[in-house]
């Protein structure tokens, strides 16, 4: 069931960046992908598909981070680079291989509140 739900968001991903083939549509940049290396919600590898098929796409990794939730939550390296797209389009430059075009620190692991020591 998992995989066909991916299936099917891949499908609409390409429909809605379909137009040259290369991950791109004349007048829209390419895609900022975020991903954390050990998140569980969306595994890593899930990413490097997603970076993979569409050649446009960019793939910034919270290097050995846990959480689902990395963007503009106070990580500087991340947050910067997802407000500089936001607000211009560019892009970090894409690296050759099947691996993260950008490694940013991870956000720092929660610290548990109300427990006893």
């Amino acid at each position: 069931m998992a995989e066909r739900l991916v299936q099917r968001a891949l499908h609409e991903l390409a429909r809605a960046v379909a137009g040259t083939g290369r991950g791109r549509r004349p007048g829209v940049g390419g895609i900022l992908l975020v991903n954390e290396t050990f998140d569980a919600a969306t595994p890593f590898s899930g990413a490097l598909e997603v970076r993979d098929r569409f050649p446009g796409a960019v793939l910034v990794e919270g290097a050995g981070g846990t959480t689902h939730a990395s963007s503009l939550s106070g990580g500087a390296c991340v947050d910067a680079l997802v407000a500089r797209y936001l607000k211009t389009g560019e892009l970090p430059a894409r690296r050759p291989g099947k691996r993260a075009d950008v490694r940013c620190d991870p956000l720092p692991q929660p610290t548990p509140t109300g427990a006893d020591s």
